[in-house]
């Protein structure tokens, strides 16, 4: 039992982890088209290929492309 409750731990931390980089990247990406005043199609194609190199899964560099574009 105790093993399993490690193992949901890790999975929590895990998932906590990825919102706080989603997070972080959200910043990062609207200060640069802030202060670089880039259209959002050029920071969603740099976001996206910078994403991809990152991690190497085009659906998901585009989802967080996507995501960076909403506007709060």
């Amino acid at each position: 039992m105790s093993m399993m409750t490690v193992s949901t731990n890790a999975f929590d931390d895990l998932k906590d982890d990825q919102a706080l980089k989603l997070a972080a990247e959200y910043l990062v990406d609207n200060e640069v088209q802030r202060l670089t005043k880039i259209s959002a199609l050029e920071l969603f194609l740099a976001s996206t290929a910078v994403n991809y190199m990152d991690d190497k899964d085009l659906t998901n560099a585009v989802v967080k492309s996507l995501v960076y574009q909403i506007k709060f």
